[in-house]
């Protein structure tokens, strides 16, 4: 899947829900037929025989392997595709600062060279022999 952002109608959502928890379903199951559609097109979800009857049943509709995907980011990391955001959330982030320390060793090289310059310093007093 790329980083294309999806966005699920109403009904769409309803059927990945229930898909999601409740498994492969018959058509007669289905919340909605247009929102089943939906995620046939969008390849999230797939209908067809099986060969494997179950229940007196051959025909079902189940989440796809990217489907499957889809939900869980949809419905378990994000509540219907909306960020969740908790007050005892911690994020842990490591920034790399390696560049920012080495401009500041150029700056302290810099600093000590102009204060070497000044009238007192050793690179002046060395200018003057």
């Amino acid at each position: 899947m790329s980083n294309k952002i999806i966005t699920l109608s109403g009904a769409a959502s309803d059927v990945l829900y229930a898909l999601f928890y409740r498994g492969a379903l018959v058509s007669g199951d289905l919340p909605s037929k247009s929102g089943t559609a939906e995620l046939r097109e969008l390849g999230f979800a797939e209908t067809r025989h099986t060969a494997t009857e179950y229940q007196k049943e051959k025909h079902f509709t189940f989440l796809t392997p990217e489907g499957q995907k889809f939900a869980v980011e949809h419905l378990v990391n994000t509540r219907f595709g909306k960020q969740q955001y908790c007050s005892s959330m911690m994020l842990r982030v490591e920034i790399d600062t390696s560049a920012i320390e080495q401009a500041i060793d150029r700056l302290d090289v810099r600093k000590a060279i102009q204060e070497e310059c000044q009238p007192g310093g050793l690179i002046w007093n060395l200018r003057g022999r």
